[in-house]
Order: structure tokens, then C-alpha cells, then sequence
């Protein structure tokens, strides 16, 4: 079974009105449980070196054996593909998979036994949301990545496409964050668990982000082509996103809008060999807002190049002149409004 879900986090202030919003817009109330999941591997993970993820759930006073295989997982939308079955007893049970997955992770582990490597316990809340002719369902994620003795807490929202087009998840996703910002998902909670059973935090802290190398071939087709290099761009911008709202430096807005100008070239790039007579309208559209939110942003890198690469070192070298506290001062309110605005776009 595919699986295509569109990743986001928040934070604990923005829980009840999440809450609030997703009831009011679903069918029927929201059903909350506990869930208990456990991530097996090798010790030296050849599973996660496969693109293969082997977990044990237990809700509801039942155990279920799941198999991801990751296709990808950029800018918070994962698409896998997902294979369950029963677990009584909460024990792996290779044969009531299908011979070829059996196959593949027994050929993966080798000689090596699989074992728990962290788990995940949380809350679980719910419902069936529909989107016009399209049904997603919403879940909210409240608990704790567990390791090695170690636990990192953590609230994530997963919207999963039941049945319609992918784009349902994304007009789902406005409509529950009115005035944003939409903080897509970087790590799922595998990822998270490895960091933390590597000792390092579940979810590493925001960062300005730079631009990727894209792996294509003479092989790929334009298609094909044309989604990693759009993924890419998409990654970068939405990492850089994170970056600005959560950091002062000059670093975030400039690779924002680095990534911005990639998504620009890479659409007027590609836009022959994807054009058809919607497709070219979608593509338009999109280079046209990137070309707008470039343009702001570009006011909130000119202010804060200013206030650390110009006002701060002459004022640094003045420290007499009380000019210059004025002048920071009126620069700093500047650059949190400007941040405000940009995080409420």
C-alpha cells in the first residue's frame, strides 16, 4: 500500500486550537489512544541502510508488524510504501510478510539478529477530515522519542491522503494554519529515534540551509528529473523558512532566497519539457509568488546586513556616540516586524 502523508510541527501553545479547528471540519468527533511502537534493526542498522523501516505498534490492546520502505520524505511530505500485518505477542514475525519482503529484510540483516533500537510513546488523536472530493486523515502526535535511557518530547501533525489527489493534504494543511506558519517536517520518527540513539537531539535545532547536489541520470525521464530538482529546491526553501523565523542572522533569509531563485530557474528551466496547458498555468503561478516572497524577504536580509555588518561595527568602534543606540534600536524594530510579517505570509 502507497502512503502519502504531509508532515508538520507545532507547539504545545498551538494544540488547543489546532484541536478546535480539526473538529469543527471532520466527520464525526476525533478518537484518542495511546500507541507504543517499537523500531527494529541490526545493531549496525542495515535495515536503515536499505531504505527499510521494521516496527512493532501496539494500540488498542493489539500488536500490528509494519514495514516502511521509504520512497522519500522532502519538506514534510513522505510518500512509502506500507505493508502490515498481526504480531501476536508483540513478536516480529518475518513470515507473515510477503515472501519478497521477508526476503528482503532477511537478506539485508545477514547473519546479524534484530533487535529494539528506540521507541515512541504517545497520544494519538484522529479524525477523518474531508477536502472536497478528496479525504485525509488527520492525526496529532503528543509523547516522546525514547533511547538509551534518553527521551526527547515532541508534538507532530500527520495529514495521510485516504483517497484524492496529494494536494488535498497541502489545501487541508492552510485551512487548519490560517495564519501560519506551516513548519514542515524535516525528520520522521524513525530519523528522530536514530539521532537520539546516537546520542544527538531527536531533531536538530533550525539552521540556515544550503543548496544540494540533485543525483540524476541519462536514464531518469524529464518527469523524474524535474521532481528531484523541484524537490530540492522546495527542501532548501522550506528548512530556510524554519531558519528565519527561529534566527536573527543575515544566513537564513539569504539561502531562503537563494533557494528561491533555484525553484525560479529550475521552473523556467524545466517548464518546456513539463508544459501542458494547466501545468503551465501551475507553474507560472508558482514562479510568480516565489518571485514575491523573494522580493520580501530580500527587505528583511537588506536590514539585518545593515544592523550586523554596518551599524554594529560602527557603533562598536563609537561606543561614545548615542546615535547609534538610537539607530540599533530602530533597526531591531524594524527586523522583528519584519520577521513577524514574514512568519503570519
Amino acid at each position: 500500500m502507497k502512503e502519502i502523508e504531509l508532515k508538520l510541527l507545532i507547539s504545545p501553545e498551538d494544540l488547543p486550537s489546532l484541536r478546535r479547528r480539526a473538529g469543527a471540519r471532520a466527520r464525526g468527533r476525533g478518537k484518542t489512544r495511546t500507541v507504543r511502537t517499537i523500531y527494529l534493526d541490526t545493531v549496525d542498522r542495515r535495515l536503515a541502510a536499505g531504505g527499510v523501516a521494521l516496527r512493532l505498534r501496539h494500540e488498542a490492546r493489539h500488536w500490528t508488524q509494519t514495514v516502511k520502505r521509504a520512497r522519500s520524505l522532502r519538506a514534510g511530505l513522505s510518500e512509502t510504501e506500507e505493508t502490515d500485518t498481526d504480531a501476536p505477542g508483540g513478536r516480529v514475525a518475518l513470515d507473515r510478510l510477503p515472501d519478497a519482503l521477508s526476503a528482503q529484510i532477511a537478506a539485508l540483516a545477514g547473519d546479524l539478529p534484530l533487535g529494539p533500537q528506540f521507541e515512541t510513546v504517545m497520544s494519538r488523536t484522529r479524525w477523518d477530515v474531508p477536502e472536497g472530493d478528496a479525504l485525509v486523515e488527520l492525526a496529532i502526535d503528543s509523547g516522546e522519542v525514547r533511547a538509551d535511557g534518553r527521551a526527547e518530547a515532541f508534538i507532530e501533525v500527520e495529514m495521510e491522503l485516504k483517497r484524492g489527489s496529494p494536494s488535498a493534504v497541502f489545501t487541508l494543511a492552510r485551512r487548519l494554519f490560517p495564519t501560519g506558519p506551516l513548519r514542515l517536517s524535516r525528520y520522521n520518527k524513525a530519523a528522530r529515534g536514530r539521532r537520539l540513539a546516537d546520542g544527538l537531539p531527536a531533531v536538530p535545532p533550525a539552521a540556515p540551509r544550503h543548496a544540494e547536489a540533485v543525483a540524476i541520470s541519462r536514464k531518469d525521464t524529464a518527469e523524474a528529473a524535474a521532481t528531484a530538482i523541484l524537490s530540492e529546491c522546495v527542501a532548501q526553501i522550506a528548512s530556510n523558512v524554519t531558519a528565519v523565523l527561529a534566527d536573527d542572522g543575515p544566513e537564513g533569509a539569504h539561502q531562503l532566497r537563494v533557494g528561491l531563485r533555484r525553484l525560479r530557474s529550475a521552473i523556467r528551466m524545466l517548464c518546456g519539457a513539463l508544459a501542458s496547458p494547466s501545468g503551465g498555468a501551475a507553474l507560472d503561478r508558482i514562479e510568480g509568488e516565489a518571485r514575491w516572497l523573494a522580493r520580501e524577504v530580500g527587505r528583511l536580509r537588506d536590514l539585518q546586513v545593515a544592523e550586523a555588518e554596518l551599524v554594529a561595527p560602527a557603533a562598536a568602534a563609537n561606543p561614545a556616540e548615542p546615535g547609534f543606540t538610537v539607530l540599533t534600536a530602530a533597526l531591531r524594530e524594524r527586523i522583528d516586524a519584519e520577521r513577524a510579517l514574514l512568519g503570519a505570509t
